[in-house]
Formats: C-alpha cells, structure tokens, sequence
C-alpha cells in the first residue's frame, strides 16, 4: 500500500486514472475454488438513453466460507464520462472483510481502500494522488457492503416474499459511510419473461426500485427521480453499445473476462431452464436486517413508487455497487 501510494503521487493525473482502474484486483486474486452464484452484463439508461453498462459477479468460496463481490461500471459523456470498480468480501453471515473502490469521473480519481475488523473500520483514501487515512472508526453490529442487499434479504428470517419490509444498515461503497436503508417486496412481476420480485428500496435518501429474482439475483433497477435504469442483457454486445470494453483492465479486476451468461435472463434466452428456490449458501447471520410483516407500504412511497413500471426491454439488474458524480444508480452518491 505505501509503495503504491507514493507512485501515485509521482504520477501525473492520466497515469493515475489508468493505474486506478486496476486498484480494486490488487491483493485479492482470483478464487480457484470459488463458486460463481451470478454474473451479468447490464446496459445503463439514462432518460431512455443507453449511456453505459455494467458487469457484476457474485461469488463464494465453500473453502474460506466468504462471498465476493467484483463490479465494474463505463459510462459515455453524456451520463459523466464515468469508470468505477468495487472488489468486496464479506463472511458467510455477510459481515464486511474488505472492499476496495475506484472511481474515475472525467479528469477526478478517487480510490477506497477498507478493511474490517470486530466492527472497526480501517479507511485510506487517495483522491487524485493526495493520500488520507482515516481514523478507525465503529460501525453498526448488522452492517454490510451495500452490494449484498439481495443476498442479506435472502438470508433474513423471512427471505424475500411479497409484503415484508427489511431495515437495515448498510455500507456504501462509494463514500465509506454507514447508512439506514429500508427494502419493502411490493409483489410479484414478470421481468423479460423472469419471475421476479418487486422491491421499494431506499437508501442514502433516495428511492429506488429493484426487481430481483428468487435467487436474489438483480435482474433490473430504476431510480424514477433520476429517470436513470439498468436491465440485464442477454450478451456483451447489447451492454456496451459501442463503449471501450478493455479486456486487459477486466482480466485485472475478474481475473478474466466475464462471459455474463451466469443470470436468469441470459439463460432464458438461452432456453435453460430457470430453478425457483435460492441456492445462496446459508448462514444464520448474527446481523440479519430487521423484518416486519406489513400490512400496507408507507403512503409516501407506494405514491412515488409503486406506479413504476419494470422496463419493458431486456430488463437488468442492481448496481450494487458504485455509482459516481453525476449517475446514481445504488444508493444516493451515484452502482
């Protein structure tokens, strides 16, 4: 870490972005005997517009009973000119191990490095070459990397079913802070032919919609203030519309590059077909989110949200992760 710090600052801000962009693989190399619980490409809109894509995989390690997390998200000019990856581990109960997170936003770089320990976090950030390490800090009992709502909501007491509200804790990535979310599954719906759930997310005070699989895998979002959504493609292509897609950096950060095959609507088009019941490894997690069976969802949000309609193209998926300047697609700093 010192080394690589004291480099950056001797580079000049073109080297910086470059070497950032590959930060998020470095001291967590590939998982040979990690299972890959889901993986896809996701295209980016933006008022209608296609202006980005992503690619996330989840995975998990039967040997070191750990979940990882790698994303990565391009986005053109007109949502930003953005580039960000997140690299996070979590125990089998979900509790954070480590995260790493870049973000390249025009000319601005910015990088995340944080680790955990009995609910401390240790936190260095450098910000176009200028090094801050912050002082430990606590966080919540029950917080997690904001990345692994689905998987925390599927390990909850009640799983994920129509009319159950989760509260929670959550880490966002992007920013290193603990914020209190609220997922409400509003009901059932169809999504590019997948069953799914729908589900009134707020977090970092803002509102978003997921729909997300029994599996509890993201197959589609959209932020209705923002007019911003994503959907999971069937293949590379229908993600990146004309975007660079730099398998070097890819190789670097997944360890080779990703094939986005391993989702519900990749193997619907595919013809496979798709297993109901979630196939998530279990853990009773000592922090599940709290869970309360409702009646009703709140007013307030059933007015803004519940009229959203899933989108009606190839629908995708979560940005668990990162967001950035100017594109939010997570929490409220913008995947």
């Amino acid at each position: 870490m010192v080394l690589f710090t004291q480099t950056l600052v001797r580079l000049n801000l073109r080297q910086i972005i470059l070497t950032l962009v590959a930060f998020a693989a470095i001291g967590i190399s590939p998982r040979a005997n990690a299972q890959i619980l889901s993986e896809a490409y996701s295209k980016v809109l933006l008022g209608g517009v296609h202006v980005g894509y992503t690619i996330q995989r989840y995975e998990f390690d039967p040997k070191k009973k750990e979940f990882v997390i790698t994303y990565f998200v391009k986005t053109g000019p007109k949502a930003g000119d953005i580039t960000e990856s997140v690299k996070g581990r979590s125990t089998s109960s979900l509790k954070p191990i480590s995260y790493q997170y870049t973000q390249l936003a025009g000319d601005k770089a910015k990088m995340i490095d944080a680790t955990f320990k009995d609910d401390t976090m240790s936190t260095t950030v450098v910000e176009n070459g200028k090094r801050t390490v912050l002082a430990p800090r606590k966080i919540p009992k029950d917080a997690f990397l904001s990345s692994f709502l689905g998987y925390m909501m599927l390990q909850g007491k009640e799983g994920i079913k129509p009319q159950i509200r989760y509260t929670y804790n959550a880490i966002a990535e992007e920013d290193g802070q603990v914020y209190q979310g609220e997922a409400f599954v509003a009901g059932e719906e169809s999504v590019a032919g997948v069953n799914s759930y729908k589900v009134l997310n707020t977090f970092m005070k803002t509102n978003f919609i997921y729909w997300i699989t029994p599996k509890g895998e993201f197959i589609a979002s959209r932020s209705p203030v923002q007019q911003l959504s994503t959907e999971v493609v069937a293949g590379i292509q229908d993600a990146i519309a004309g975007l660079p897609l730099n398998s070097a950096t890819l190789n670097q950060l997944f360890g080779s590059v990703p094939k986005g095959t391993e989702n519900a609507v990749a193997k619907k088009n595919q013809g496979v077909p798709l297993a109901a019941p979630a196939t998530v490894p279990a853990a009773a997690p000592p922090a599940a989110p709290a869970v309360e069976e409702a009646s009703t969802p709140r007013p307030t949000k059933k007015e803004i949200l519940e009229g959203a309609k899933p989108p009606v193209t190839n629908p995708g998926k979560k940005e668990g992760v990162p967001a950035g300047q100017g594109i939010q697609l997570k929490g409220g700093s913008g995947q």
